[in-house]
């Protein structure tokens, strides 16, 4: 499967291979085909099956990434839909606005320094190649990707903030050139997504392990190569699945893979409206700073490997994952020089360098 993937496997093609999709994008005029007289969606499943084999045009990806990412709930119409974004987006201000006049008032404290502190760092490389994001760190795009992920994750304390949300929100707001709808449509992104940042490292193991059952039982011998290798852990992988992917094509193809990849998935719209804060943050007196938090990534290595239980204290006891960090960073600018005599350690901290 994969020597095929990469075109090494020398086996005869009966008839040429296109980079060609199967279909013509999803265009404005086939969209309304999807609208009811009064805008309704009807048949969502076949119009997620037209995107899937097609994607959208650019020019219509503001309007249609809000369906296949489930912001509306079901039966809509067009004026409904309107008045939704516009309350969404007034309840969007309203927690931003809380944290902000919190900096404005000298409060920098507690979980706002914390967040604050680790949103800068990411927002300030995040994209930057693109003409969006271009420019000077005072880009007011930049700024406002800085306010939609900073107030996701005041809003949401059960997931707070982890390195590589930043890659999710900024196609968001890219296609969506407005802060609110961009933060909306996070949201929704979210929903599908927080248990992938989740400390315990539960459900990004889960899908090592899917991945390693599909590779096995798809290509065999590749599997084994790996397992030979040491690698059959796939801890190579972790960005791809992390960020869906989207850091491994370039920015404008990205965009296209993940509308893909969304409408492969069946719909899963809210049941009444979306949700856009687990636990509201509210101005309060000021908080102790919060210890740095564990890292996803190395409870994953850790449970890859069969270790159960590893917290920071462990960290420095642990060869396997003497490599990280309490703030790991998804490229290879925050691996520490591996010091562990495990070779199985060594191993995993060329590959981090390597592919992270």
């Amino acid at each position: 499967m994969v020597q095929r993937a990469l075109n090494l496997a020398e086996e005869p093609q009966t008839e040429p291979v296109s980079g060609l999709p199967p279909r013509s994008p999803l265009m404005d005029a086939e969209f309304r085909q999807f609208l009811d007289p009064i805008g309704q969606v009807v048949n969502a499943q076949e119009l997620r099956s037209v995107i899937y084999f097609g994607g959208i045009d650019p020019s219509l990806r503001k309007v249609v990434w809000k369906h296949i990412l489930n912001v509306y709930p079901n039966g809509m119409s067009g004026k409904e839909r309107m008045d939704y974004m516009k309350m969404k987006s007034n309840e969007y201000y309203r927690l931003r606005d809380c944290w902000r006049e919190m900096m404005k008032n000298g409060q920098m404290v507690g979980d706002l320094a914390y967040v604050t502190g680790m949103v800068r760092k990411d927002v300030l490389r995040t994209d930057r190649h693109h003409v969006f994001y271009a420019g000077s760190d005072d880009n007011k795009n930049i700024a406002s990707l800085f306010n939609i992920l900073t107030t996701y994750a005041l809003n949401h304390p059960a997931v707070s903030y982890c390195q590589g949300m930043s890659d999710l929100a900024s196609p968001l707001l890219v296609t969506m050139n407005d802060e609110a709808h961009a933060y909306i449509c996070f949201c929704a992104l979210m929903k599908r997504l927080y248990p992938n940042f989740l400390l315990d490292g539960i459900t990004m193991t889960k899908r090592f392990q899917h991945l390693a059952d599909g590779l096995q039982y798809y290509d065999n011998n590749f599997y084994h190569y790996l397992k030979s290798h040491q690698a059959d852990d796939l801890l190579f992988c972790y960005r791809w699945l992390l960020l869906e992917m989207k850091r491994e094509f370039a920015f404008d193809d990205a965009l296209r893979m993940l509308e893909v990849m969304w409408s492969s998935l069946p719909p899963n719209p809210p049941e009444t409206e979306l949700s856009l804060y687990e636990q509201e943050f509210m101005m309060s007196p000021p908080a102790p700073s919060p210890r740095p938090k564990e890292n996803a990534y190395t409870k994953v290595c850790a449970l890859r490997r069969g270790v159960n239980h590893i917290s920071l204290e462990e960290i420095g006891r642990k060869p396997l994952v003497k490599a990280t960090r309490p703030y790991t960073s998804l490229d290879d600018s925050a691996l520490r020089k591996n010091e562990s005599t495990s070779p199985k350690a060594q191993r995993v901290v060329k590959n981090l360098g390597e592919f992270l």
